[in-house]
């Protein structure tokens, strides 16, 4: 098990850096996040390195202005989608059936979109019955 505040690192970026005061709108632009999905997943280099060029792409146009909160988004989830495949390497194929993403909405299909670009296909599958099996679960246990 790994968990990644990824989340949190998007929003304290563009919140309160440089990179946050580049950005206009928040947009889903497709070709942005694939374009920094696929850098972080490519890339000899870390994220840390590597968020510079949200910065960069954006001064020099190679990312429109509209764009940086996707390529920013994509960098941050291709990074976290490279350390996990890193984590589990030594796992072979098999073990790894199918993958499911268990949610609804925009991040879910950022991460479906980040899979694919990874190699992996994945399936959505709806977070409220999950929620609702897990609570059953949480009052049998007497944990709530």
């Amino acid at each position: 098990f790994v968990t990644f505040m990824s989340g949190e690192l998007f929003s304290v970026l563009k919140e309160h850096s440089i990179l946050g005061r580049l950005m206009k709108g928040d947009e889903d632009h497709q070709e942005s996040f694939d374009r920094g999905c696929s850098q972080a997943l490519e890339s000899p280099f870390g994220l840390l390195s590597q968020l510079f060029s949200a910065r960069t792409m954006g001064l020099f146009q190679q990312v429109e202005e509209e764009g940086i909160h996707s390529f920013l988004s994509g960098l941050i989830l291709g990074s976290e989608l490279k350390e996990a495949f890193s984590r589990f390497s030594s796992r072979k194929e098999k073990e790894f059936p199918s993958l499911k993403l268990i949610g609804e909405g925009r991040l879910v299909e950022s991460y479906q979109r980040a899979f694919q670009l990874a190699g992996h296909d994945c399936e959505m599958v709806s977070g409220t019955p999950t929620t609702v099996g897990l609570m059953k679960m949480a009052r049998f246990a007497s944990i709530i």
